[in-house]
């Protein structure tokens, strides 16, 4: 079974993605600036749910020093996050400037709904970038470091009985 994004977080997310989107119907600018912002937000909502958001799962066994699960898959995905978080940092921060864009033509237009999702998305952006993908990392890397202990604890067993 493949790891999923902790249900909180993927509540929020799809909510915010779908009210996004939603606002990209609306006429105007604040139409025009959603639909930009929402361009940008697709790929990058694929990646968050494909490799960079299921590791936060783990984060509570992870903390209690339980590794189970889909370790190799977790550690897998964590490693493709690091590789690949400078350019979703990127992404993230053009998103943010899109959404800025959305906030002002919002105000502008005197829809404060959409000045406030655009605030909204672009906290859980700032979460993602400074908590989640960071945790996300740290995961993977604590996988491998207790992976790697367990293997040198199985090699210095062995050993032992051979002596």
């Amino acid at each position: 079974m493949r790891p999923r994004v902790p249900g909180a977080i993927k509540e929020e997310y799809e909510d915010l993605y779908e009210r996004l989107n939603v606002a990209a119907r609306v006429r105007g600018e604040v139409g025009r600036a959603a639909t930009a912002a929402f361009r940008h937000l697709q790929p990058h909502y694929l990646k968050d749910m494909e490799f960079a958001l299921p590791p936060l799962k783990l984060l509570p066994t992870v903390a209690t020093g339980n590794v189970t699960g889909e370790i190799d898959q977790i550690r897998t995905m964590c490693d493709r996050l690091k590789r690949q978080m400078p350019s979703l940092i990127e992404e993230n921060d053009a998103l943010v400037r899109e959404l800025g864009l959305l906030a002002d033509a919002a105000a502008k237009e005197g829809k404060p709904e959409y000045r406030d999702l655009a605030r909204h998305l672009t906290r859980f952006l700032e979460r993602e970038k400074h908590i989640f993908y960071p945790a996300s990392v740290l995961i993977g890397e604590y996988i491998g470091v207790k992976t790697d202990l367990e293997g040198m604890r199985e090699v210095r067993s062995r050993l032992v009985t051979l002596r």
